[in-house]
């Protein structure tokens, strides 16, 4: 979900609680970069996670197929007994 961030509301709203223009313009400037940066790593997090997903799946689908061939196999020498 991205981050909705109203610059210039920020920046007057700074310059209303008395920093100077600069200041504020600054500030609103590296906040900005700040949530570029929040959003990268995020978007970077969300892919490994998918990955670390679809690779727990596929253990699991593993595991699952290793465990019904081993019953099946139980089970065809119980019935051969």
């Amino acid at each position: 979900m991205p981050i909705k961030f109203d610059a210039l509301r920020h920046a007057r709203n700074l310059v209303k609680a008395g920093i100077p223009q600069d200041q504020a313009y600054a500030h609103t400037l590296a906040f900005l970069a700040a949530l570029g940066d929040l959003a990268t790593h995020r978007s970077d997090a969300e892919a490994r996670l998918e990955t670390l997903y679809s690779e727990l799946n596929n253990m699991w689908d593993t595991a699952w197929a290793e465990m019904n061939s081993k019953s099946d196999a139980l089970w065809a020498n119980r019935r051969s007994i």
